[in-house]
């Protein structure tokens, strides 16, 4: 089909434009028919019940029903990803835009944060984090002697970072680009 709509280099436009004026009006057929327009409808209801299904899980954790408005207790913190266009960064960046959405509509304060270091330093200032055995998710604190997810720690300094926005603090200062932190690697 796409081989009809490509000119080739010996053929006449008025040629080309009968060959691809038939292969349009074939395809206009199919994209008409009942059966492709109930996928389509398909599809998009599909995706759609997936981006709810992320909301539910996300507001499920914090104990929130998804249609439960906001009592001014619970902050969201998200890292910098929503800032990409869907066909640029990926179907993640779509979900974070539904959920920002969603989660303003509902009344729910949200905060951007700068990721950097979130997931490299232990809470608390411990800046000693090496990569355990499996040295991309897992990391390990020799200060604490403990082995931590990578998400979950970058999680807790977004978490206190968010906090210390909210109270007017500035961010902690291990979590500050300029600051002289040494990570072991």
């Amino acid at each position: 089909m796409e081989r009809n709509f490509t000119r080739e280099a010996e053929e006449s436009v008025d040629v080309w434009f009968v060959r691809w004026k038939a292969s349009y009006m074939e395809l206009r057929k199919l994209y008409c028919t009942k059966s492709y327009k109930k996928r389509q409808f398909d599809l998009k209801r599909s995706l759609q019940r997936e981006l709810d299904l992320g909301l539910t899980a996300i507001l499920s954790w914090a104990g929130k029903r998804r249609d439960e408005k906001s009592d001014g207790t619970l902050l969201f913190t998200l890292g910098d990803s929503p800032i990409g266009k869907p066909g640029k960064v990926g179907y993640y960046s779509k979900f974070s835009r539904y959920l920002l959405k969603r989660l303003q509509e509902l009344g729910y304060a949200v905060l951007y944060v700068d990721e950097y270091m979130t997931s490299q330093v232990f809470p608390g200032g411990h800046s000693t984090v090496l990569s355990g055995e499996n040295r991309i998710r897992i990391k390990y604190c020799r200060a604490l002697q403990i082995h931590i997810n990578r998400d979950l720690l970058g999680g807790e300094n977004m978490a206190d970072i968010g906090a210390a926005q909210v109270q007017g603090r500035s961010r902690p200062a291990y979590l500050v680009r300029d600051a002289k932190i040494t990570v072991s690697q």
